[in-house]
């Protein structure tokens, strides 16, 4: 896969560049073929059957589109470089993930840029919640992912409420056996005293540095401790709509958070579970 999008990446730079010479896109092509032709068994005669299909698609596609579209073998005209640099060089920079993600972390796992993970998550669901096709289980999806990739947990889970079994029971679950775990996460709606309950009943969004708090073991249900039995620090965040518990949001670690979470890092998690509890009543 990696072989796959680093020749499609380089590709594009060609088809878009033009490399300012007067050779076709073949021959323009060459290096690549030389570079990954043996990793996805690719010969020049295949690869350029491969552009003139694109190329027909592509036409046809744009036929449709009514976007006018040129000879995907010639070179661009000059002006239009000229434009592709102007707005290179002028254009407003985005997040480069792969950077975000190489930075370093706290001794707890979560990575010491979380403020600048979890904003580039709030853009994400901002694009999302523009989108005419928007389904709200993507939207659930990007939000749960945001939270366990920004803050270093292991499992992280969305649990929504069963009206017809009377309970709550995770649904969507990303991290360190999140299937396995995702299974056995459930628990009764009423008729117990629990973390879970207590944030829902109270709308209130929990962040537990120090899980063995004996505060805080007093009021973990059984069953979560037989579940997640080393868990150090996890978040609670209720989804609460007109005073109606819909579920929350759970995620954890194996590690205690020393560092705590910010008062800016906490305002972009809000917006997060804002973001989704917009679009769940829009829904």
């Amino acid at each position: 896969m990696k072989q796959v999008a680093s020749f499609s990446e380089s590709l594009a730079l060609v088809l878009v560049q033009g490399e300012g010479n007067k050779s076709s896109l073949t021959e323009r092509c060459l290096p690549l073929i030389q570079r990954f032709g043996n990793a996805l068994e690719l010969n020049a005669e295949q690869f350029e059957e491969i552009l003139k299909s694109v190329d027909k698609e592509a036409r046809q596609l744009a036929i449709t589109l009514e976007v006018p579209l040129a000879n995907l073998t010639e070179l661009p005209p000059a002006n239009a470089l000229n434009d592709n640099d102007l707005c290179n060089e002028f254009m407003l920079p985005a997040f480069d993930t792969q950077q975000l993600q190489s930075m370093s972390r706290h001794p707890s796992g979560k990575p010491s840029n979380a403020r600048d993970l979890l904003l580039a998550g709030v853009q994400d669901a901002t694009q999302m919640l523009a989108s005419k096709q928007l389904k709200l289980n993507d939207l659930v999806l990007l939000v749960l992912e945001t939270l366990y990739g920004a803050m270093g947990f292991r499992f992280a889970t969305a649990c929504l409420r069963d009206l017809q079994l009377a309970k709550y029971s995770a649904r969507i679950s990303v991290g360190e056996k999140y299937m396995e775990r995702q299974k056995d996460f459930h628990f009764p709606a009423s008729g117990e005293n629990s973390i879970f309950h207590l944030a829902m009943n109270n709308n209130v969004d929990l962040m537990i540095s120090d899980a063995l708090n004996p505060k805080i073991q007093a009021i973990l249900p059984a069953w979560h401790k037989r579940l997640l039995p080393d868990t150090r620090s996890f978040i609670v965040l209720p989804l609460v709509i007109e005073n109606k518990a819909l579920g929350l949001f759970y995620a954890d670690r194996a590690l205690t958070a020393e560092e705590g979470v910010p008062a800016d890092e906490t305002a972009l998690i809000k917006t997060l579970k804002g973001q989704l509890m917009s679009a769940m009543i829009k829904h």
